[in-house]
């Protein structure tokens, strides 16, 4: 009988642990303990949320189990941890184990969830997720791009085109995450619009774009969406758009990616060779062997530039009088708020920045 799997992890692996173990390296939960062992927050948030579910499933007689693999400091903590769940775990002692496989699947968050079907294959890489969003949906595998991109699509005008008429066009297809309250979608917008009419009636270069609101209400999708010249998916379909989100890994806004006409991935995130090709010459923009540094570390650029001008800031303020003794924490957090949101946002900060 097939069997799902899920694996819990502080800090969490993110595929297949399961695979890797041997029913004997797994142990059964022990005794709870009253030692007062510090844990981090989100994982005291989650666990017994999931620990109800877990019990839950199987009193109705659900092939699943989980297993947990610890980055508990010692040994201690690990097994007052444990004693608050209700599934197996890795032993503590198999450090070299869970070290490779957080290494494998780079590890980077407290908690994760990954689910697995019978074979150690990810059903979803961000159980934890979809698990808080709907309890029901066991397993939780994720909707494929088919189930997600659904079959209509609306134009600013109103009229509609489906996604088999788009299919039939032959044409490569951008899928646009955005907002009109966002100040790099204000300023990525024209430059996509641009290549968008530049390669508009070329047989050579067939090219549509689907247009995945991030705005906060209709009015606000309306007013953006009105000046751009191609398809969206209706803004009243929110599970539409949250699936589409969770389908490409949107992490932030703007985010473009492309697939062929048959809904096939070119590129995951074609935004900056959108940005570095203006006569569209490299369209449809396929990942390059080597990518170009504002391409891929566009956002890592931002977070630099604004901690050295935060650091900056603070430097000079404390040159200038501040206590060298006692820095002022809350001068330092206002600075970086402001001068962040001015990035983001793309409107001035008030006050002094």
């Amino acid at each position: 009988m097939s069997r799902t799997r899920v694996v819990t992890v502080s800090p969490p692996t993110r595929v297949g642990i399961a695979r890797h173990l041997a029913q004997s390296d797994l142990i059964d939960p022990p005794a709870p303990s009253t030692l007062p062992i510090p844990r981090c927050p989100p994982c005291r948030q989650f666990t017994p949320i999931f620990g109800e579910i877990y019990k839950e499933l199987k009193s109705k007689g659900k092939n699943f189990e989980v297993v947990f693999a610890s980055s508990d400091k010692d040994e201690a903590a690990f097994t007052e941890y444990h004693g608050e769940q209700p599934w197996l775990a890795m032993k503590f002692s198999e450090r070299d184990l869970k070290n490779k496989l957080s290494a494998k699947y780079k590890v980077s968050g407290i908690p994760s969830l990954v689910i697995l079907d019978e074979k150690g294959d990810v059903l979803n890489k961000d159980g934890r997720t979809a698990v808080m969003k709907d309890p029901e949906a066991f397993p939780w595998k994720p909707p494929t791009l088919a189930e997600a991109i659904g079959d209509e699509f609306v134009r600013a005008d109103g009229s509609k085109v489906s996604l088999s008429s788009l299919k039939a066009s032959g044409a490569n297809v951008g899928i646009y995450f955005s907002a009109h309250w966002c100040g790099p979608c204000r300023q990525f917008t024209p430059k996509l619009i641009e290549a968008y009419d530049k390669m508009l009636g070329d047989p050579a270069k067939p090219f549509e774009v689907i247009f995945v609101s991030g705005d906060k209400d209709e009015a606000g999708f309306k007013e953006y969406f009105g000046s751009m010249p191609w398809l969206a998916v209706p803004f009243e379909d929110q599970s539409r758009r949250e699936a589409l989100n969770e389908y490409f890994g949107v992490q932030g806004i703007p985010h473009f990616a492309m697939l062929t006409g048959d809904l096939k991935m070119i590129n995951g995130n074609a935004r900056g060779s959108v940005m570095s090709d203006p006569e569209c010459a490299e369209f449809p923009w396929r990942p390059k062997l080597v990518t170009d540094v504002d391409e891929d570390c566009e956002g890592k650029f931002i977070l630099i530039l604004v901690w050295a001008i935060v650091l900056t800031s603070c430097f000079v303020y404390r040159r200038r009088g501040g206590s060298r003794r006692r820095p002022r924490r809350r001068f330092v957090r206002t600075r970086v708020a402001r001068v962040s949101a001015w990035f983001v946002y793309g409107t001035r900060p008030r006050g002094r920045a």
